[in-house]
């Protein structure tokens, strides 16, 4: 009986802990405001709803700032870091800042769904 008294709670421990994410996929907020979704091989879309087209990969998303952008046509690199489940997004030369997963309620208010855009 004690076996299975501890087995049924390492069981119950493994179904309470939390999923990590896989992948580089979601809805990602930096510390400035900036907004961002990543929706796989779909693409990435920002906080005006604008589709930005680049390579995907299941950890990396490579692009081209859009114009419009202060940093417009400048090599952005983000990263999914899945030790922390953040991405690390460094912008031309300048150093990799860390976002993160939005919250919730920020998730739902900002990014509702209209076709492929986002408002």
């Amino acid at each position: 009986m004690p076996k299975l008294r501890l087995a049924s709670g390492l069981l119950a421990l493994t179904l309470a802990s939390p999923a990590l994410a896989d992948s580089i996929d979601g809805k990602w907020c930096s510390e400035d405001g900036r907004r961002i979704t990543i929706e796989g091989s779909l693409g990435l879309w920002g906080t005006a709803g604008l589709k930005i087209s680049g390579d995907y990969l299941r950890y990396t998303y490579l692009f081209a700032m859009p114009s419009g952008e202060p940093e417009a046509g400048q090599k952005v690199e983000m990263r999914f870091r899945r030790m922390d489940q953040t991405i690390a997004v460094k912008i031309g030369e300048g150093e990799a800042k860390i976002w993160r997963k939005c919250p919730p309620d920020i998730s739902r208010s900002i990014f509702k769904r209209s076709g492929h855009r986002f408002a």
